[in-house]
């Protein structure tokens, strides 16, 4: 190289080097944003704050509203008024306060208490000090140093103080002293993550801007959630870089700087269109979807995750979308109420896929098989969704089936089922009239969407975090779509639309259903675990005992039994441990069950003869010393201890006329009532001991049904003659003709007081009454077109029956009319608990158990 060259080589470099270090060592001048904190997780701009403050009054959409008076929005104006009072005085102050741009900065961690940073630009050579001196609002305030830097703690009031301090042509303030102290220890630093966003000039101004950091958010959020989830918040910062939305009043703009993942949405993403909304089901919560303009490349971005299954058996029938969705949030975690959905480019190939995967990794019986018109597949092994799902316990045994141009994938076969109900009777979006307004809202040929229905927004939330976040209430709930396009330079845009449900949400709503190898011998029963869990236990005509899982309606255990199951299922606890067991008999045993299903050590019981009734098991001193009293065939009463020794006062206690129905406990100041009621009407009840309270009454006419008591407490029981009888525990009563023989009578709260009413029925008609000094008065009657066969009074002042020919149930509120979304399909007495603030009705149904979702 030739020495002219060779200098103007070198000087060359030189300026190169000059501006390198420039670059690296003098951060960009972006305003007030070289001021924020990296651990700025939220920053709320406004164009003025009293610009923005009449923007925000001004709103008068009801979503914007809500979300606009949320805390986030509103604590900044709350924290700001101090600073304009203190700065009254000054009219540039005053201006640069209300009109200059202003940075209202939160890091979202509980000590701060969503108190902000504010940054505001303001004149250079404001004089602090001197401004503080001639303020009229306080005179206590007390400097010190930071780096340099002077910080004046002002004390407004006993318990409020602001923390000021002023750097350049930029005003600090904050309630909380450390976040002053990191504005001024970044403003020292040569770079900026704030001031690097490359996009951040690129998003309209407006009166409100609002930027997120995921990466510090998810800092602050990892730990609230709940462990199984933890990893989202990590998985939001490797795919998005930065997100600002811009409102003001008229539109919302939304851009993103996107990485990982993400960052290739240009490359693999294509064009969406609504047919997946064809068979989604009308209860979707949340839909995240990305069309799949390159399959290949889609994949190739999930490296990490390949698998040989999945190349082999799913990636050559995957067509151009892929989908994952919630139903409405009602098992624990979410852990049933999943879907994966994967376009399909060819059907046939997609079944002969599945076909050779369950002959060379094994298919799970009674799971694979037909269903209605469809070919369901459940596989023993998870692994070909690996990229998809990583180790997902939901889908441990992954359930398949083939809808439309689509490939659903569900964690178990129940929640497939509830799926294709759902579109063999038109309960999909594409069905849903708002839904249908939305889509119309939504641009076309979009790569990427979110959906969220906000009715369950709650219910979502309650499942992932470990203290539910404050949100904006949506009273009247909303449809929210959220459109992404990719732009250049690793950027997107994201177009919101949203629709208000106008309707009344659906009432009722199959959530699973359980079919058995017969015909259900009875009521099945439900019973809450010390871990919140919930089992439903019944029996088969075959005596088969079943545990399902409440939630989903899975298989947890059965169990065969030689005889019929007498009494009701029980859920005690008999170690004293909080776990539950489940205590019944049958005519010649007592059995205790564990959650297992197995038999507890010692049991079951040999009854000392056939029983002709149902037991009553009882814990009369909290001490899980269990007492167990059964009525036999041979004449006697029996009352049998812990482990089956008889207890005094109880063995072989002789009793007069067939005794069918179990006993009735209840306790009253401190005192043990034990009723005993027999089939020719007479009524005994006992004390702990055995001994009467007060004489046996014999009660006219048949009595098929068991007595029941009040909290007053009474007495009540019903012949089959239309006689409804009330007693005291002095023996008192009162008799009420309630109607003709031969109906059924049933006895619960109503009115909301502690004593109870009374509901007899006949045929097509009930009557709904109360007691009163003179006997019973009708409250109002029920008319039906069908006859029904039972009736009972159920939680909440609610009364239910049964038709038992045209396998219907009903649901009446405490004024008689009937629950929207009722009748629905069943033929035995059905129960209601609720799981996440859900309300669920459960059923036997021929030889099924329907659950339902009650709204």
């Amino acid at each position: 190289m030739q020495p002219p060259t060779r200098r103007l080589f070198l000087a060359l470099l030189s300026v190169l080097i000059a501006a390198l270090l420039i670059y690296l060592f003098l951060p960009r001048n972006r305003g007030p944003y070289r001021a924020l904190p990296s651990q700025s997780a939220l920053v709320v701009e406004f164009g003025g704050l009293l610009r923005a403050k009449k923007m925000l009054d001004d709103t008068r959409d009801p979503s914007w509203r809500s979300t606009l008076n949320s805390p986030i929005f509103q604590q900044p104006f709350r924290d700001a008024e101090p600073a304009l009072r203190l700065f009254r005085h000054q009219p540039d102050m005053v201006k640069a306060l209300a009109q200059n741009k202003t940075l209202a900065a939160f890091t979202l961690h509980p000590s701060d208490s969503l108190h902000p940073l504010f940054i505001v630009e303001i004149s250079s050579g404001f004089n602090l000090e001197k401004a503080l001196k001639t303020n009229e609002m306080t005179q206590k305030y007390f400097p010190h140093q930071f780096h340099g830097n002077t910080i004046f703690n002002i004390h407004l009031s006993k318990t409020e103080q602001l923390e000021v301090a002023a750097a350049g042509n930029l005003l600090l303030f904050s309630r909380k002293a450390t976040l002053v102290e990191d504005a001024l220890a970044q403003l020292e630093r040569t770079r900026n993550w704030w001031s690097d966003r490359p996009h951040l000039d690129e998003l309209p101004e407006a009166p409100l801007r609002v930027h997120l950091r995921p990466a510090a958010l998810a800092e602050q959020w990892r730990n609230r959630m709940l462990p199984r989830w933890r990893g989202l918040p990590d998985l939001l910062a490797r795919n998005v870089e930065w997100a600002g939305i811009s409102y003001d009043s008229s539109q919302c703009r939304i851009l993103t700087e996107t990485r990982g993942f993400l960052n290739g949405l240009a490359r693999w993403g294509g064009p969406l269109d609504t047919a997946i909304f064809n068979i989604l089901p009308d209860n979707t919560a949340f839909l995240a979807r990305a069309g799949l303009g390159n399959v290949p490349d889609f994949f190739r971005h999930l490296g990490e995750l390949r698998s040989g299954d999945f190349e082999q058996f799913v990636l050559p029938w995957v067509g151009k979308e892929a989908v994952f969705a919630l139903t409405e949030p009602v098992s624990p975690a979410l852990s049933g109420d999943r879907l994966l959905i994967l376009a399909v480019s060819d059907t046939a190939l997609a079944r002969r896929s599945f076909e050779t995967l369950g002959k060379s990794r094994g298919v799970l019986p009674g799971i694979t098989g037909a269903y209605q018109m469809f070919d369901i597949w459940g596989f023993q092994d998870a692994g070909f969704l690996h990229p998809l799902l990583g180790n997902d316990d939901a889908f441990r045994n992954p359930v398949a089936c083939l809808l439309e141009n689509f490939v659903l994938f569900a964690p178990d076969r129940s929640s497939m089922e509830l799926v294709l109900d759902k579109y063999l009777v038109g309960q999909t979006l594409a069905n849903n009239a708002d839904c249908l307004q939305l889509l119309q809202k939504i641009k076309q040929n979009d790569n990427a969407q979110f959906f969220i229905n906000t009715a369950f927004q709650s219910g979502l939330l309650k499942n992932l975090f470990q203290d539910e976040p404050e949100l904006p209430s949506d009273t009247v709930g909303r449809l929210l779509v959220a459109s992404i396009q990719p732009r250049l330079a690793a950027a997107t845009e994201i177009s919101m639309a949203e629709q208000a449900l106008s309707g009344a949400p659906v009432q009722t709503d199959i959530l699973w259903k359980m079919p058995l190898s017969s015909l259900i011998a009875g009521p099945p029963v439900v019973i809450q675990t010390a871990g919140g869990n919930h089992f439903v236990l019944l029996q088969d005509a075959q005596n088969r005992l079943y545990c399902l899982d409440a939630q989903n309606g899975s298989l947890v255990w059965s169990k065969a039994l030689s005889e019929r199951i007498l009494s009701e299922i029980e859920g005690i606890d008999f170690y004293g441990n909080g776990s539950k067991c489940f205590t019944f008999n049958t005519a010649t045993q007592i059995f205790t069950l564990d959650e297992a299903g197995r038999d507890v050590q010692g049991f079951p019981l040999i009854l000392p003869a056939r029983a002709t009734n149902g037991m009553l098991v009882v814990d009369f001193d909290k001490n899980t010393k269990f007492s167990y009293f059964v009525a036999c065939e041979n004449g006697n009463l029996y009352g049998l201890g812990h482990l089956g020794k008889t207890l005094d006062g109880w063995n072989a206690r002789p009793i007069s006329g067939p005794v069918r129905q179990p006993m009735l406990h209840f306790q009253h100041k401190g005192k043990d009532y034990l009723v005993l009621l027999s089939e020719n009407g007479l009524l005994s009840v006992f004390g702990r001991d055995g001994s009467l309270r007060f004489p046996t009454l014999q009660w006219e006419g048949v009595f098929n049904t068991r007595a029941i008591a009040d909290p007053v407490p009474r007495i009540y029981a019903a012949n089959t003659a239309g006689q409804l009888f009330s007693c005291d525990l002095q023996g008192n009563t009162n008799v009420v003709q309630a109607g003709k023989p031969n109906g059924s009578a049933a006895f619960g709260q109503l009115a909301g007081d502690a004593r109870f009413e009374w509901a007899y029925l006949e045929g097509k008609s009930t009557r709904v009454g109360a007691w009163d000094n003179s006997g019973g008065k009708s409250l109002f009657s029920i008319d039906f077109r069908e006859k029904q066969h039972r009736i009972f009074f159920c939680p909440d002042h609610r009364i239910g029956t049964v038709d038992l020919r045209g396998r219907r149930i009903w649901l009446f509120d405490q004024q008689g009319n009937p629950r929207p979304g009722f009748p629905l399909g069943g033929n035995t007495a059905f129960v209601l608990y609720t799981v996440n603030g859900v309300e669920i009705l459960v059923t036997g149904n021929g030889n099924a158990v329907w659950a339902y979702l009650v709204r």
